[in-house]
């Protein structure tokens, strides 16, 4: 097998993988307390992992998907930490390995891939919940992850998925977006409106919002 078919076909299959993974870690250890109560004594960081997340990122910031007026929550949970990091690798690692088995190339890109996938999540994530105006910030691909998960924030366990949604769809974990979040979505900008009415409308709500967090960002100060 040519290197550069190694090197396509090793990507197929990590994506697959490293969705699925990123689906299942999501579902069991951020959203759910999966392992009984001995199992977070002795290991007490993933339990901090879950509590974080499910407790912190979802219960008590960002109750709106892309505002968190307190600053102590604007970057709590926010990026996969170099520790999780490991912590994933360390999972992964019988698959890093029977790549490398397969082929140096095979290991070195699956390797890759998971690199990159930890980089495009704290990076998308960021984004998301506390947007500038980057290069990609227009992008349809963004906006759609960007709507993706901003339904996860609706149903917390559904669209577990953040860089790679394939296994949401093959496992049948996609929320369907009901009228107030397609409304929500326009606001955010991940939709556009289609009529000239629709976006005079759109153009007093987010003046309102503007206004609001204004008084709010003053009262925190």
């Amino acid at each position: 097998m040519s290197i550069l078919l190694t090197i396509l076909l090793t990507m197929a299959i990590s994506y697959v993988l490293i969705s699925f993974t990123e689906h299942q870690v999501h579902s069991r250890m951020m959203h759910k307390k999966s392992f009984p109560n001995w199992f977070y004594k002795k290991w007490p960081y993933i339990f901090q992992i879950y509590e974080g997340h499910a407790i912190r990122h979802h219960g008590q910031w960002y109750r709106d998907f892309d505002f968190e007026p307190n600053e102590a929550g604007q970057l709590d949970n926010i990026f996969i930490t170099t520790v999780e990091t490991i912590w994933l690798f360390l999972l992964l690692s019988p698959a890093i390995l029977a790549f490398f088995l397969v082929s140096p190339w095979a290991g070195i890109t699956f390797f890759a891939f998971g690199i990159a996938h930890n980089r495009l999540w704290n990076m998308l994530h960021i984004q998301m919940h506390m947007p500038k105006p980057v290069f990609f910030a227009e992008w349809p691909l963004f906006h759609w992850l960007s709507r993706h998960h901003f339904m996860h924030h609706v149903h917390t366990n559904r669209n577990l998925n953040i860089v790679f949604p394939l296994a949401d769809f093959l496992l049948g974990t996609v929320a369907t977006p009901k009228s107030g979040h397609l409304r929500e979505m326009m606001r955010l900008g991940y939709l556009q409106p289609r009529t000239e009415r629709a976006k005079l409308r759109l153009a007093r709500i987010r003046a309102e919002y503007t206004i609001a967090r204004s008084k709010v960002l003053a009262a925190v100060k």
